[in-house]
């Protein structure tokens, strides 16, 4: 497949840093405006489907995760070198391109345009813990006949089934993934922490897999995309939608390990350490993480009805409001009392 130099920069322009509700905002406009026109597009918490086509029967899915690691940076230009884009800052230091998931976005971008019959999810902060993956709408997935994310390194050309500490796909479409012409130098994978991971804890009855999609060096400075593999990725992406994407590949998510492996290490585990609200948020999915699991292994309750409403509650969450945070984006309702007092009195505040 051929990658479309147009619609590439215009998705690599996107700067998308974990946490920021007003850049995640632009990242959809955008994202929205780069699709055929002919779709359907909802919203919902920060994290949005595109559908095309007849929609109601059974179809391929993709998803990608829109925020990246990498903070924003001003006056940000892409360069591409024979096979290799890359970006820099306004002052001409190399900044990282976002590939890790902007290459998602570009696959997900180009099944809208090469399907007739298509959905395609885009979610918001896969970077701090999967957070839209972990409240987007199931019935989004209604009638998938899989889910194919492309957010995986190209160190080697990799198809994953196992992460978050969950198996994600069944050995029927895993075969028919492998046996495709395209994927002739792929190989299965174990993974770590990606969205699929979280839709498969949510028990997402479909095979869902991860593929390589071109970026290497991921999360420093130095993250490159290399176009021939992203180009690979796309085609092994068309070719499981047009040849597969008629069969529903059911499958029930198990668990790979003794025990559910969390994520709360994931956002610090390589790359420059966070800082600011990033920072803060990472502490707090660090304290949360044991009890966000255990309620939605009860019953998927929502965080937001563990605590009661109260006056002093209320005011504290007025206040992170006024320092930017929203209410429902930043799932502030569900902190305790405690918890909302420790970040309004955070000195991290005074840096947003």
């Amino acid at each position: 497949m051929k990658i479309n130099t147009q619609l590439l920069l215009a998705t690599f322009a996107i700067q998308n840093p974990s946490r920021n509700l007003a850049c995640n905002n632009e990242a959809m406009r955008v994202i929205e405006s780069l699709a055929p026109d002919d779709c359907i597009v909802v919203k919902s918490s920060g994290n949005m489907i595109i559908r095309k086509g007849n929609t109601s029967g059974t179809h391929p899915m993709y998803l990608a995760h829109m925020d990246q690691v990498h903070d924003y940076a001003p006056f940000m230009t892409l360069h591409i070198d024979n096979d290799v884009l890359s970006a820099y800052d306004g002052n001409g230091k190399q900044c990282g391109t976002g590939g890790d998931d902007k290459c998602g976005v570009y696959l997900a971008l180009e099944m809208l345009h090469r399907l007739p019959n298509v959905s395609c999810v885009f979610v918001r902060d896969e970077e701090v813990g999967c957070l839209g993956s972990g409240i987007v709408p199931m019935g989004w997935f209604n009638n998938a006949a899989f889910v194919i994310q492309s957010d995986r390194n190209n160190r080697t050309f990799d198809i994953i089934r196992e992460t978050n500490g969950m198996n994600c796909a069944s050995d029927g479409f895993m075969d028919a993934l492998l046996a495709l012409p395209v994927a002739c130098k792929h190989n299965e994978e174990s993974g770590s922490v990606t969205d699929i991971g979280e839709l498969a804890r949510r028990d997402l009855p479909v095979s869902c897999v991860n593929i390589s999609s071109g970026y290497h060096n991921p999360h420093q400075d130095t993250e490159i995309v290399r176009l021939s593999e992203l180009a690979i990725a796309c085609e092994l992406a068309l070719q499981a939608g047009l040849i597969h994407g008629g069969v529903v590949w059911e499958h029930t998510p198990t668990s790979a390990y003794a025990a559910y492996a969390t994520v709360s290490h994931y956002s610090s585990s390589y790359g420059k350490p966070r800082t600011g609200r990033g920072a803060l948020y990472c502490d707090y999915l660090d304290d949360i993480d044991d009890k966000f699991y255990s309620v939605n292994e009860l019953g998927d309750v929502n965080l937001g009805s563990v605590f009661k409403s109260t006056p002093e509650r209320e005011r504290l969450i007025t206040l992170l409001e006024d320092f930017g945070f929203d209410r429902t984006y930043d799932m502030l309702e569900s902190l305790d009392t405690d918890e909302l007092e420790e970040w309004v009195g955070s000195e991290e505040l005074s840096v947003i």
